[in-house]
């Protein structure tokens, strides 16, 4: 995760120079974001409702937006959530999620995730508020962003866990041996959420706040 000052031994991504670029990424991430509270308001309403494929297209909307800020910061060097993105941090952040989720869905079984898939599609407010800090947004909302996006980071964490636990009891129990082995691969979005927790439990000791 960005870190909230530069550093001198970071090369931080410049935000593009052109504002319709950041608008334009800003809607797409406060999209996938509405999508997620619309998944949520249906489950409630609706629990018995079959809602996967929305699930899984609202998903695929969220690795659109982020296939398309890798490659604005490959070719151009431009990121809309600058400053305080490198090029290694966004690619750490958004790669193995494009890459990982990929896979899920050619080789895996994606509806044993559905729950996780909820909850991550709400993490797209957090690269919106960043955005938003970025095209002149109060710096208030840079407190907001990370009371947020500790939340939903914790639920995500709990979440996953709880998926990926019982998934691989389940597969493991009807002899699916190649979804337990994929399975197993979530341990390393365990593993990334549990050091970004552990960042903002350290900013709040140093600094009395999240």
């Amino acid at each position: 995760m960005a870190s909230a000052k530069p550093r001198l031994d970071r090369e931080e991504l410049a935000p593009p120079p052109y504002l319709w670029i950041s608008w334009l990424d800003l809607a797409m991430y406060l999209g996938v974001f509405a999508e997620a509270i619309i998944l949520t308001v249906r489950l409630l309403l609706f629990p018995a409702h079959d809602d996967r494929a929305i699930v899984f297209g609202a998903l695929q909307h969220l690795i659109i937006v982020y296939i398309f800020e890798v490659v604005l910061a490959l070719s151009l060097g431009w990121c809309a959530m600058s400053p305080g993105w490198t090029l290694k941090e966004l690619a750490e952040h958004h790669v193995p999620f494009i890459v990982g989720v990929s896979f899920l869905f050619l080789y895996g079984r994606p509806e044993a995730w559905q729950p996780a898939m909820r909850v991550v599609l709400f993490t797209a407010l957090n690269e919106a508020l960043f955005i938003a800090k970025g095209l002149g947004a109060p710096e208030w909302m840079s407190t907001v962003r990370r009371r947020f996006a500790f939340g939903i980071v914790a639920l995500l964490l709990l979440v996953e866990t709880g998926c990926l636990l019982r998934a691989s009891v389940e597969f493991a129990a009807a002899g699916e041996v190649l979804e337990v082995l994929i399975a197993q691969l979530v341990w390393a979005a365990v593993a990334y959420h549990v050091i970004l927790l552990r960042m903002y439990i350290r900013r709040f000791r140093k600094h009395g706040t999240i």
